[in-house]
């Protein structure tokens, strides 16, 4: 029972033959992101609660990026920002937020941590589903210049103001 669990879990898989047996995976940000989100959906953690932990870890994630961000990550930002407005225009509201969700990811990446890319990944995701659960998706032409703002002031290293338009963001 205890290595089914491990195995529904993702942390062991099970190979049947002469070479069979339990071997540990790989590590994968997929598995923090299910074992999060199977805690939300059987109530142990509230979407506020995770919400809350997003805007935390957002202020972290901006402040980093201020300081270890360099000229080409903010470039790959601003041009992700002019595909979230093109994806918008042409209506493909698919693609719009695929670019949405990469943009939060392009911020941590600039921070040269890797877990708290897949930190940023996991908790975004979870929040979407929640989300998208209550209302579809929909497109909010005044966060553009939110978003321009933001990069605009990590790139100055203008910390305090790109903390607030990451929070300004959130809410």
């Amino acid at each position: 029972e205890a290595l089914r669990t491990l195995e529904i879990s993702g942390i062991v898989e099970t190979r049947k033959g002469v070479k069979g047996g339990a071997y540990v995976c790989e590590g994968s940000p997929e598995m923090l992101t299910r074992s999060l989100h199977d805690l939300a959906m059987l109530g142990h953690i509230s979407a506020s609660s995770l919400a809350e932990v997003r805007v935390i870890i957002s202020g972290a994630v901006v402040r980093l990026a201020c300081e270890r961000g360099k000229p080409e990550d903010f470039d790959e930002i601003e041009a992700n920002i002019e595909d979230i407005q093109r994806w918008a225009d042409a209506g493909d509201l698919t693609r719009r937020a695929e670019a949405a969700v990469e943009f939060f990811r392009l911020i941590a990446k600039a921070t040269r941590n890797d877990v708290l890319v897949v930190l940023m990944d996991s908790l975004g995701s979870i929040l979407r589903h929640f989300a998208i659960e209550r209302q579809p998706a929909k497109f909010r032409p005044e966060l553009i210049p939110v978003r321009l703002n933001m990069v605009k002031n990590m790139r100055a290293g203008a910390t305090a103001k790109a903390v607030a338009g990451m929070n300004h963001y959130l809410e």
